[in-house]
């Protein structure tokens, strides 16, 4: 991983990718349920706003493993 780089892709599957305890800050801004719709597939356009909501758990219990213990 480069320091300084901004990564682009599906955020739980490289949220699986990232070593434990790697990552200094995370930042993103998930989409509102049902709200924008761009492509086929992406986020926000679950079945459901509970299957949404355990999407985003899914993801963000990825990131906390991959940050550092003074990370954001």
């Amino acid at each position: 991983m480069e320091l300084n780089t901004v990564y682009l892709g599906d955020a739980l599957e490289y949220a699986r990718s990232l070593p434990p305890k790697s990552v200094q800050c995370t930042v993103t801004s998930p989409p509102y349920f049902r709200l924008r719709h761009y492509t086929e597939g992406e986020w926000g356009w679950e079945d459901s706003p509970d299957e949404y909501v355990n999407r985003l758990c899914n993801l963000f219990d990825e990131v906390r493993k991959s940050l550092k213990d003074d990370g954001t």
